[in-house]
């Protein structure tokens, strides 16, 4: 689990800078494309974690906090996308969709503070 604690960790970080740089050199293309290694990554994470179970470096509270607020952004998405449309040119339901994405992005980030804690009590004890 080290070996891939170090792997999740500088891989977040790898693709964080790559959204970054892509986001500063306006390359739509690496800024998408990194946003999305960077979820899938994230979600990978969370299975291997899941798998592992109870460890005695894991951040639990942290974890539950994180996996609240993930659900909070899920239900707000579905909602975005089940809101029945005013009319045949009503789109609301897609601007609900897109503000989620900004809480979802604190989420993310959040995640990777969880990662970088639980990276140094690995290399700690």
């Amino acid at each position: 689990m080290r070996t891939y604690k170090n792997f999740d960790l500088f891989s977040q970080l790898l693709l964080l800078l790559a959204v970054v740089i892509g986001y500063i050199i306006q390359d739509d293309a690496i800024t998408s494309i990194s946003l999305i290694a960077f979820a899938i990554l994230q979600i990978t994470s969370q299975v291997i974690h899941l798998i592992h179970g109870k460890q005695p470096w894991k951040e639990s509270l942290l974890r539950k906090i994180h996996l609240i607020g993930v659900a909070v952004v899920l239900v707000i998405m579905i909602y975005g996308l089940v809101k029945p449309p005013e009319d045949k040119y009503d789109m609301s339901g897609l601007g609900i969709i897109i503000y989620a994405l900004i809480p979802a992005g604190l989420v993310a980030l959040f995640y990777t503070v969880i990662t970088f804690l639980e990276w140094r009590k690995i290399k700690l004890t």
